[in-house]
């Protein structure tokens, strides 16, 4: 006697298939959204020199007078 809930073979190569040919699809869709949109571009450049750039946050266990031995 067959189990009803067992799926056969072939029907999970199916839905296999079908379902990458969708993600596939929606992926691509997504790509070409992304590089046919005609906006004009928008660069932002921050530079921080303020003073305290220069200060310098150690670790609590670091010891900056001490000699590396690796």
């Amino acid at each position: 006697m067959r189990r009803m809930n067992r799926i056969e073979p072939w029907t999970r190569a199916v839905l296999l298939l079908a379902t990458l040919l969708v993600s596939q699809a929606a992926h691509a869709q997504g790509d070409a959204d992304l590089f046919t949109a005609n906006v004009a571009p928008n660069v932002v450049l921050m530079v921080d020199n303020s003073g305290s750039m220069g200060h310098m946050v150690w670790h609590e266990e670091f010891d900056p007078t001490s000699d590396p031995t690796c």
